[in-house]
């Protein structure tokens, strides 16, 4: 969990050049926060364990009403909340109310694709992220494993105008997303392998899959119509719609 939303901040870190104020939300954001300098320390992922809200708001109920301007923030980010808010829609829409025009919402749920058997007030899925983020002009939602009990799903998006640099910033992010998991997944040992592949044949065939498709990744990019995006990985699929531009992409 920690490790998958560690990821998701370094590779927005790293692509896109987010304008202030930032507010963050959610867990490990003590962490690897998204306003401090350079790369997260690398004691990062045992940090977050023990990371609670961030210093806007000192509990989830708080999440729903923020003592702040509407279009106020440069940049939202939600961090492993929803799926513990009793309100999702209502922290979301709070979420979406504070970004300014231009601005960009982050958002990321990572279970460890044990959304099913935890105990959750909200399960977090691909098609509910993209109807919490319905809102904003443009948006990249992206799950990472099985699309019915994901490891991770992420979610970046902005409200108009959908700038040229907004869209390449989100042309850099999945490259370098697709870079780090494949680099994962060749760091794995044999032996470690081996390990994971035994673990995998003890267990239910659901948890077995979900474990087996840890490195498997699908975004779902909606855009303008106007809106120019041109991605490297040409393993695309368009269908222009009257409301804009889907381009899935998958691995």
């Amino acid at each position: 969990m920690w490790h998958d939303t560690i990821r998701f901040i370094r590779c927005v870190k790293e692509t896109f050049d987010l304008r202030g104020p930032i507010h963050e939300y959610g867990m490990t954001t003590s962490a690897a926060p998204l306003a401090a300098a350079g790369d997260p320390p690398a004691n990062a992922e045992a940090a977050g364990a023990d990371a609670g809200c961030a210093d806007w708001t000192e509990s989830l109920d708080g999440l729903t009403h923020l003592p702040y301007a509407s279009g106020s923030a440069g940049t939202v980010a939600c961090l492993n909340v929803l799926q513990h808010a009793a309100e999702p829609g209502a922290v979301a829409a709070e979420m979406i109310r504070l970004v300014a025009p231009g601005g960009v919402l982050l958002v990321c749920s990572c279970t460890g694709g044990q959304a099913a058997n935890a105990d959750l007030l909200w399960r977090p899925a691909p098609h509910a992220f993209q109807a919490l983020t319905a809102p904003l002009d443009a948006t990249l939602i992206g799950w990472q494993g099985p699309e019915g009990d994901p490891h991770g799903i992420y979610a970046i998006g902005t409200k108009a105008p959908v700038s040229p640099a907004f869209l390449a910033s989100l042309n850099r992010f999945l490259r370098l997303f697709r870079e780090s998991l494949d680099h994962d997944r060749r760091a794995v040992s044999w032996s470690e392998r081996v390990r994971a592949w035994l673990t995998r044949w003890s267990r239910t065939s659901a948890t077995a899959r979900a474990s087996r498709d840890y490195y498997q990744w699908r975004f779902v990019l909606h855009t303008p119509l106007a809106a120019d995006f041109r991605h490297e990985m040409l393993a695309a699929c368009f269908e222009p719609k009257k409301s804009g531009l889907r381009l899935d992409l998958a691995d």
